[in-house]
C-alpha cells in the first residue's frame, strides 16, 4: 500500500468513527427524549386516599420504583453522551449501555 492510500484509508476510518459516534449520541438523545415524565406520587396517593386497599400500597411502591427507573435511564443517557464525547471516563456500566445501543439490544 502506498503512503497516499494509507492516509486516505486512515481518513475514511476516522470519518466513519466520527459518524458512528454522532449516531450513538443521537440515539442517546432520542432515547432520553422518549423517556416519560415520572408519576406524581402525591397525586396518585391523594386519588387513592379514600380506599386503604393493600393493593394501593403496592401501587405506591411500584410508582416509586418506576420513577427511580425513569430517573436512572435519563441519568445514564446523559452520562453516556458525555462519555461518547470524551467528557467523562466510560465506566463498565456505561460501556455495557454503549454496547447495547450499538447492537440495538435491551440490556
Amino acid at each position: 500500500m502506498h503512503a497516499h492510500q494509507a492516509v486516505a484509508c486512515d481518513s475514511r476510518l476516522e470519518e466513519s468513527f466520527r459518524v458512528t459516534m454522532c449516531v450513538r449520541v443521537c440515539v442517546c438523545v432520542c432515547v432520553s427524549l422518549q423517556v416519560p415524565q415520572p408519576f406524581n406520587l402525591e397525586e396518585v396517593m391523594k386519588s387513592k386516599a379514600d380506599d386503604p386497599s393493600a393493593l394501593h400500597v403496592v401501587l405506591f411502591q411500584e410508582v416509586e420504583r418506576y420513577n427511580a427507573l425513569l430517573s436512572n435511564v435519563r441519568k445514564s443517557c446523559v452520562e453516556l453522551q458525555k462519555g461518547i464525547k470524551g467528557l467523562v471516563v466510560m465506566s463498565a456500566d456505561l460501556d455495557a449501555i454503549f454496547d447495547a445501543l450499538l447492537n440495538a439490544k435491551v440490556g
